[in-house]
């Protein structure tokens, strides 16, 4: 199964048949099983939940970049989410291969779009208004190389 494909359940609002259940080794018996869904306004979790590369050959940099920058901690046992057909390793982390599940806090990744967004805003604003003084000038500019010239940032 690749990591894309894992989903992440609720376990503080799914109901778990306990007799037959062993969360210490990631397996339940569910009697109702609920996702995480970031449109329910009353079951959204405080967290973004995705995987980043956990490799001891380059002594874990992206995690380390991604704990700093974006706040990442693992997702562990206990922590009320459960990567679906995972179990956790002896610390208790969902790990698969070089790669590790966490936690962001979802403020910080609304944060880091709504910046992209003024970003991109920002850019394609000024653009305009260049492209608009150079065709006052007889010279416009094609949309074709204000997307280039834009890059990411000009796609909406």
């Amino acid at each position: 199964m690749e990591l894309c494909e894992i989903k992440i359940v609720d376990l503080n609002h799914s109901r778990i048949d306990e007799k037959k259940s062993n969360p210490a080794e990631g397996e339940y018996e569910f009697i109702e099983k609920v996702y995480v869904d970031y449109r329910d306004k009353g079951r959204r979790p405080k967290w973004w939940f995705t995987t980043v590369r956990y490799d001891p050959v380059n002594n874990y940099r992206e995690y380390r970049e991604w704990k700093y920058q974006r706040k990442a901690t693992f997702l562990k046992k206990g922590d009320g989410y459960w990567p679906e057909t995972m179990s956790p390793d002896a610390e208790g982390k969902y790990q698969m291969g070089d790669a590790v599940f966490v936690k962001i806090p979802l403020e910080q990744i609304l944060k880091e779009r709504d910046d992209q967004r003024r970003y991109t805003q920002t850019g394609r604003t000024y653009l305009n208004k260049f492209n608009a003084e150079m065709a006052a000038q007889g010279a416009d500019i094609p949309e074709s190389m204000i997307q280039e010239l834009m890059g990411n940032r000009g796609r909406k």
